[in-house]
This record gives structure tokens, sequence and C-alpha cells, in this order.
């Protein structure tokens, strides 16, 4: 029996004194698909990331920035 896999891209925006740090947890979690840093330091990432590490990701990048991340679920397949 196939086993379904689930896939979700996930726009994700970190502020600058996060960005260096957060960069490689979201490389842990998936596969990055772009980056774009900002003039600011910030970082701009979309990322593919199993659905369920999902939830783990939010929760590494939460810690992290103690909230100040903001995340986008921008399409599943």
């Amino acid at each position: 029996m196939p086993i379904k896999y689930e896939i979700r891209e996930i726009a994700i925006k970190v502020p600058a004194q996060f960005s260096g740090q957060s960069y490689s947890i979201i490389k842990r979690f998936g596969k990055l698909l772009k980056d774009e840093w900002q003039n600011d330091g910030s970082l701009v990432a979309v990322a593919e990331v199993p659905a369920g590490l999902q939830n783990d990701l939010y929760d590494e990048l939460n810690k992290l920035t103690k909230g100040e991340v903001e995340t986008k679920i921008v399409q599943v397949r």
C-alpha cells in the first residue's frame, strides 16, 4: 500500500537579530526554495517542509524569536 506524503511550502519572515540562527533551523527541517536577505538584515524565505514537521519548525522558530517570526502556508502538495 503506497503512503501519501504531504509537503507544504511555507513563507517565513524572521527579524534581523534572529536571521542567522533561524536560517540553519529552516534548512534542518526542509528544503530551502528561496531566501532573500532584506536591507535591515531580516530574512524572508520559502521552505518546503513535510507536513509532519511543520509544527516542530514553528516551535523551534518561535522559541528562538520569542514569537516574532511570521509564517504563512503558500502551497500544499
